[in-house]
């Protein structure tokens, strides 16, 4: 009857062994399963990224010449203005 009883211990702590290696084996294929998700959002996320570097850059781009035209339509208007004849205070004169 000891015999017995250590044999079904050991029955009963194999049966455990392989529920819990079931479960590993389910764990794995879900970390495999996450781990996939992971790199594609890794992924997605490194596009995204460089996207809005080159928006960025293009920003800067277009600000700066922006910028040029600002003052370049500045300086346009400062000499057109030395080239217009000033207004005159009175009605009806001409300019």
């Amino acid at each position: 009857s000891y015999l017995e009883s250590r044999l079904e211990t050991n029955d009963k702590k194999i049966e455990r062994l392989y529920d819990l290696d079931a479960l590993v084996q389910a764990m794995k294929v879900s970390v495999s399963g996450a781990d996939e998700k992971i790199g594609v959002v890794m992924q997605e996320a490194a596009a995204i990224s460089a996207e809005n570097r080159k928006l960025s850059s293009d920003f800067e781009s277009v600000s700066h010449q922006v910028k040029q035209l600002t003052a370049l339509f500045n300086y346009f208007r400062t000499e057109l203005s030395y080239l217009l004849p000033k207004k005159k205070d009175g009605v009806g004169e001409s300019r």
